[in-house]
This record gives C-alpha cells, structure tokens and sequence, in this order.
C-alpha cells in the first residue's frame, strides 16, 4: 500500500513537472518579446559625423556626412537617385545645375554661388566639399534647386527625405502597440506606438501589416491593433522646367550641304537649283579643331544672304570629325572650353546673321554623356538668348546610345534630329543603308521619348555598293568573304547597275530595289536609294506627324528628288 502511494506521488510529481514545462514552453512562446532593437544598429549608424537616410520610405545604404553642423550628400548619389542633371566639372572645381533660363553655378570650398552670373544670397555654409576624392554637396543646396524635402530627427540622427509626390494610405493605432522589426510577436521592437498614433501602410498582410512613421521608423504592427485612416497626399514642388524653343512655322524640309572649304553664293545656287520646298540648309561650315574649344569655320555671308532671299534658313552644322587630334571629351568636360566653344558658334552666328546651330557630335563614348548634355543645355540657354533654332543630330534609339539623352536634349534643344541611316556602314556587312522597317523602328523609339512636334527624320540620299570578294581554302573552297563597300548617290547608284547590266528585283524586306551582279570573280550587292524607296520612307515617317525630314546630302539627289519630297512634306 505504501509502495503504491509512492509509486503515485512520483506520477504525480512528473506530471507535475511536466505541466510546469509545458507551460514554461507555452508561455515562452506566445508571450510577445519586450526587448528593443537598437536604432543606431537598426539604422547602421557608425560614426558621429554620419546620418542615417531615408529616402522616400526606403532606408537607404548611402549616409549623410555631418560637416560643421551642415548636412551632406555623394554628388554621385544625387545624380544617381535624385536628379542627374547637376554636372560637375572636376578639374576646375565648379558644380552646374542649368535650366533653360539659366545656369546655377556653385565653386569647391566657397559659400556663395551664382545664378544666371547674378550672386545669390546663401546661409547653410560651404555648398560643396571634396574629400578624398570623393565630392559632396550640401543638402540645402540640393533642396533649393530640386525642390525636394527633408526632416532632421535625433537619437539616433537620421534625414527623411521626400522625392517624388505620393498618396500613402494612412492608419491609427487602436490602442498601445508596437513596431516590430519582423512580423512576429518575438521580434524586436522598434517603436513602442500609442493609441490614436499615425502611420504609413506599405504593405498589408494577413496578420501583420508592413508601416512607417512619419520619423522612418519602417516596420510591421499587427493588423488587430490598427484601423483605417483617411489617407494622406505628399506632395514635393519638384522643380518645373519651364521648356523655351524656336517655332518653326509648317513642317521643315531640311538637307545638308557638305562643305570642305569656303564656298558662296554660286555655290549656294547651284546646290539648291531644284530644291523646291527646301527650307532649310545645313552648311558643314564649323567643326573642333583643338582642345581649348576653338572651332574652324567656312562661313560665307553671300552664301547666307542668297539663302534667305530664296526663303532657306541657314542652320550651319558644328561636328567633332573633322580633326581627329581633339579630345571631344576634353572639351566638353572642361567649363572654360565648352564656354569658350560656345561663345564661338554664337559669335558666328551673329556675325553671319545665321538662323540656327545644328550640332552633330557622332561617336562619343558614354562617360561623355553628363558633359555632351551639359554643353547642348549651356548652348540652348545662348541659342536662345540670340533667336537661333537648335537642332541635335542623334542615332536611330538603343541601348549603346542611350546616354545621349534624347529626352533631355529635347527640354532644352529645338528639334532631334534621328539619322535614320547607316543601319549598314563601311566596315559592317552588307546590307541595306536604311530599310523601310529601320527607319520606322527608329521613329517610333524616338517618339517614345520625345514629341514628335520636335522630331525631324532625316533620310539617305546615298546608298552603298558593297563588294564581296571570296576568301579561298588551298582546294578552291570559299571559306568567307572581304567586304568593301563604297557610298554612291542616286545616280551614280543607277549607273553603276545600268553599266553592269544588273537584274533590279524588288526586296519588299528592305522596302528597296536591289541589284546584284559578278565581275572578275567579285560579288557586288546594292540596296538601291531611289525615288520609290524615298517615296514609302516619307509615307511612313509622316503619318507619325514628325515636324519634317531632312537629307543627307545635297547633291546626291536626282533633279526631280524634291519634286517627289515635297508631295509628303508640304
């Protein structure tokens, strides 16, 4: 009996121990964590001159540098995640954020800055710092001229910045929470909330909901805890661009005329003997010549004068081929060269009494982007200023060009100009210079990024006879092929065929007759540029209702070309 007691009172005694276990267990388990999060460790805070950043609810990796109680930001970080258009020129030191009415021009070190050349009041210190290499700029500067927002908050120290304008969906605490790090009653919190608290809802989920406070503190509370709110607006006054440009009236038939020297009015007449509805002329008369900014020029006032008493603007044309020995980037990169190059186009333009500028860099590489943009916005602002039409001459749309910044030049330049050509180019394999499905692909990629109000199609007079000569095994097997290829205009096009009594057939592909013929064991191919294939390419172009075309190149045409042109453009 006794035995049996006790055999029961050690049941009872594990059972007892087990209850205690099992409960200890449950408790730990559904007992919600009362441990805090460290916020300089949540914000990954590290020094005391760094701020943490949250920018438009997202914590971001950059941080903000204290600097005698001045806040701070990588100029790299701005461009990338703010605004890309503040340009700066590391060699002399000067920051530039330019606008179609003006430049704001700030210096390394200094505690002013300038716009439009008028000195502005300033009151937050240095404007930008260079540190090892590395430059930053000041936040209030940043604010001024983007119109974002920030707010300051202590303990630990953080910036929370507002970019874009938003409606963000607001909800209340119903009664005292938390914020957790995770959502889960055994993660750290990070916000202890009381009841009628305000947050941001980011993200719902089915037990815990993902907020932010109005400080940056991003986390999740549970759903029970909270109700809906009214929803709230954000709004950000991000700067406006207010766009100038020189209208033209009607639609714009343009053309280029290569020039390698000083020519006149004779040679203005002859060029445009049948140029009817041509209103525009571009002359070749500028390109770089050295790396300080200065231009060669052709310039013919008598060439201009006999223009404008047939009813032909003059937009003469400035590019960067001519003389291999310059550095484009060198110049476009250096304030006091670009300065110096556009003070030139504007003098000679003045001078000459031209009615535009027409610039045609080709072949930049893309750390030449931020500067070529740059220099196309200084030189708008001076365009501008004196009547000129700026025009831009720019690649059919891809992903390698894509830093010239179509949708940029277009805030501040007159019209693109997309060279629908060279789809096939000396050095390429064969192939049509401009088939009909290239010259409306590149249409419509560039009317996705600008108003076709501003877009001028340009077209190929020319075409390339492309020769294919067999490269051999030892047996005589053809193993591959040399490939030249030569440009020819219209006619000389025809006579090359004609000579050579090559069969024409229709390539319905390329929206072109092709010819091909043998001769002393080559291969020759030819994509023909004619009035029919010029025909389909204007039919095409213009039912996007681009403002016009224009040509490359006067006198490559036959004499009734303009004829058939001006059956599309006017």
């Amino acid at each position: 009996m006794k035995k049996a007691k006790l055999v029961l009172a050690v049941i009872g005694l594990t059972l007892v121990l087990i209850g205690c276990f099992v409960g200890s267990i449950f408790i730990k388990k559904y007992t919600p964590s009362k441990e805090h999060a460290d916020l300089t460790e949540y914000f990954s805070i590290e020094a005391d001159d760094e701020c943490a950043l949250i920018k438009d609810n997202e914590l971001s990796a950059e941080k903000v540098t204290i600097i005698k109680n001045e806040y701070y930001l990588p100029l790299a970080f701005v461009k990338e995640e703010i605004d890309s258009r503040f340009f700066y020129d590391d060699e002399e030191g000067k920051l530039f954020y330019t606008i179609p009415t003006g430049s704001y021009l700030a210096k390394v070190s200094e505690d002013t800055y300038f716009f439009d050349d008028k000195k502005m009041d300033w009151e937050h210190g240095v404007i930008i710092e260079a540190r090892n290499e590395e430059v930053f700029i000041n936040l209030e500067y940043v604010c001024l001229i983007t119109g974002i927002e920030y707010n300051k908050y202590d303990d630990p120290n953080r910036i929370v910045m507002e970019t874009a304008s938003r409606h963000m969906e607001v909800v209340i605490a119903k009664k005292d929470t938390e914020i957790r790090f995770r959502g889960g009653i055994k993660s750290e919190i990070l916000r202890d909330v009381k009841a009628g608290d305000k947050m941001y809802r980011l993200n719902a989920g089915e037990k815990w909901d993902e907020v932010v406070t109005e400080d940056g503190i991003r986390g999740y509370v549970l759903k029970k805890r909270i109700k809906e709110g009214d929803g709230e607006s954000i709004e950000v006054s991000r700067l406006k661009i207010e766009e100038r440009h020189q209208e033209f009236d009607g639609k714009i038939c343009m053309a280029w005329h290569q020039i390698l020297s000083r020519v006149g009015r004779s040679e203005a007449a002859a060029i445009t003997r049948n140029t009817t509805g041509l209103n525009v002329i571009s002359p070749t008369w500028f390109y770089l010549n050295d790396n300080k900014g200065g231009i060669a020029s052709f310039c013919s006032k008598d060439y201009v004068d006999y223009c404008h008493s047939n009813g032909i603007e003059v937009w003469a044309l400035i590019n960067n081929i001519e003389n291999k020995d310059v550095d484009t980037g060198a110049v476009l990169k250096k304030t006091s060269s670009r300065e110096t190059l556009i003070s030139a186009l504007i003098s000679k333009a003045i001078e000459f009494k031209l009615d535009g500028i027409n610039v045609d860099f080709e072949s930049l590489t893309s750390d030449m982007g931020d500067a070529y943009l740059e220099f196309l916005r200084e030189l708008s602002i001076k365009c501008h200023d004196n009547g000129l039409t700026l025009s831009v001459d720019n690649y059919v749309p891809s992903d390698y060009t894509s830093f010239y910044g179509r949708r940029e030049q277009a805030r501040y330049a007159d019209y693109i100009v997309v060279m629908a050509y060279d789809e096939h180019y000396a050095g390429s394999s064969e192939g049509s210079v401009a088939s009909i499905g290239y010259v409306e692909n590149g249409t419509v990629d560039t009317l996705e990024e600008v108003s076709p109000k501003q877009v001028i199609i340009a077209l190929p007079f020319y075409t390339r006879l492309w020769e294919l000569t067999p490269v051999t095994t030892d047996e005589g097997d053809i193993i591959s092929y040399n490939i030249k290829s030569s440009a020819l205009g219209m006619l000389s096009a025809e006579k090359k065929v004609s000579e050579n009594n090559a069969k024409v057939t229709y390539d319905s592909n390329a929206g072109q007759n092709y010819a091909e013929y043998e001769k002393n064991g080559k291969t020759y191919m030819i994509w023909l540029e004619d009035e029919d294939s010029l025909s389909l390419k204007l039919e095409t172009v213009m039912k996007y209702d681009v403002k016009g075309v224009a040509f490359w190149k006067l006198g490559f045409e036959k004499s009734t070309t303009f004829n058939m042109i001006n059956r599309y453009i006017h």
